[in-house]
C-alpha cells in the first residue's frame, strides 16, 4: 500500500465506497503502541497517513452518515473526577470515544461523560447513534447510546442499561512520574469496607507494549470481593 506501512489492520471501507481507512504501525514498533491512521483513495490509488491515535482496533461499524468521520475508542491520559466531582491529583488512563476526521486529520474526544465512568468503548455505530459500553474499576459496564449532530457538533447521551448491583469496591490513583512525553503511574482497586492492611496483588505491566485503563476489570473486582487489593501499572500517553 505504501512504503511506510509495515503492519496494517482494521481495514474499513467508507459508506460511499471511495476510500479504505486502516490502522498501521511500523514492524519495529511494540504491539499496542500509538498507531497511525491511514487512508487509501480508491479512485487515485494513493495512500497516506492522516493522524495518530492510541487505538488497538477500529469497530466493525465505525462510520456515522459520513465517508470521512470515523468513531473509535482511544486511550489518553486525563485528570479523573470521582463520583463527588472532585478531581484526583494524578492523571489516569482513560478510554474515550474518539472522533477522527480522515480527510483533515483532526480528532476530538467525547469527554462530557458521567463523573464515575472513565472507560468508554465503542461497540457499534448505526445512523447517528453510537452504542457504547462505559465502566470504571469500581463500576461494571453500562450500555449508553450517544448521538451526535455533525453540523453543530452537539452530543446527547442516553443510558439504556445499568449494572444490576453496585459492588462494594473502590479505587484510587497513584502518583505518576513523567518520562519524556509520557508518564507512568498506577491505580489501586480494593474493598470499600477495608479497615486494616490488605494482601496486595501487583500487576506491573504497562507501556509501551500495553497499558491498564480505568475500565472495569473482572479479575480485580473478584480479588477485591475476596479481600485483596490489586495494583495495576499504567503508562500515560500524551
Amino acid at each position: 500500500m505504501a512504503e511506510d506501512v509495515g503492519s496494517a489492520r482494521s481495514l474499513r471501507l467508507s459508506p460511499d465506497g471511495a476510500a479504505l481507512v486502516f490502522l498501521h504501525n511500523s514492524i519495529e514498533d511494540p504491539h499496542n503502541s500509538i498507531a497511525s491512521v491511514g487512508r487509501i483513495d480508491l479512485s487515485t490509488k494513493t495512500c497516506k497517513s492522516v493522524t495518530t491515535a492510541y487505538v488497538e482496533a477500529l469497530p466493525s461499524n465505525c462510520w456515522i452518515q459520513s465517508s470521512h468521520i470515523v468513531y473509535s475508542s482511544s486511550v489518553t491520559g486525563r485528570q479523573v473526577r470521582d463520583g463527588g466531582n472532585r478531581k484526583y491529583s494524578n492523571p489516569a488512563i482513560m478510554q474515550l470515544v474518539t472522533v477522527l476526521d480522515v480527510l483533515s486529520g483532526s480528532s476530538s474526544y467525547y469527554d462530557k461523560t458521567a463523573a464515575d465512568l472513565h472507560a468508554w468503548t465503542v461497540l457499534d455505530v448505526s445512523g447517528k447513534s453510537i452504542l457504547v459500553s462505559a465502566s470504571s474499576p469500581s463500576t461494571p459496564h453500562t450500555l449508553v447510546v450517544l448521538r451526535l449532530d455533525t453540523q453543530d457538533w452537539i452530543w446527547s447521551e442516553r443510558v439504556v442499561q445499568t449494572p444490576h448491583k453496585a459492588l462494594p469496591i473502590q479505587f484510587s490513583t497513584i502518583a505518576s512520574h513523567t518520562i519524556g512525553a509520557n508518564s507512568a503511574g498506577a491505580f489501586l482497586i480494593y474493598p470499600s469496607d477495608s479497615s486494616s492492611d490488605l494482601p496486595l496483588i501487583v500487576m506491573p505491566h504497562g507501556g509501551p507494549h500495553s497499558t491498564s485503563t480505568l475500565e472495569f476489570s473482572y479479575y480485580a473486582a473478584a480479588f477485591a470481593l475476596h479481600g485483596y487489593a490489586t495494583l495495576l501499572g499504567a503508562s500515560c500517553i500524551h
